[in-house]
């Protein structure tokens, strides 16, 4: 089954919070904002994740912004069900 919650990546370092939630609140109501954090560091890294308030909306939000350009970059948005399940194949084992 799919998630409300999306994973974004390949962010610009320039891209805001209030520019992201903008652009994904033009699809639906988010209701959610996480930026992802590098632990070594603590700083921000190029990955967030968004909730959205359903599952129609986050699917709309997936097929509409996958591969937007925004400020030189083309963010990558995948529903956190699919990109588990992508996990699994590049981790299988032969």
């Amino acid at each position: 089954m799919l998630s409300r919650r999306l994973y974004i990546s390949n962010i610009n370092d320039s891209i805001t919070e209030v520019e992201l939630r903008n652009l994904f609140s033009s699809i639906g109501d988010v209701t959610d904002f996480e930026f992802g954090m590098n632990r070594r560091t603590g700083e921000r890294d190029d990955y967030a994740y968004i909730e959205m308030s359903t599952v129609d909306e986050a699917t709309r939000a997936q097929k509409t912004l996958d591969s937007k350009k925004l400020k030189d970059t083309h963010l990558i948005v995948m529903q956190i069900y699919l990109y588990k399940k992508w996990r699994k194949k590049l981790t299988r084992k032969f």
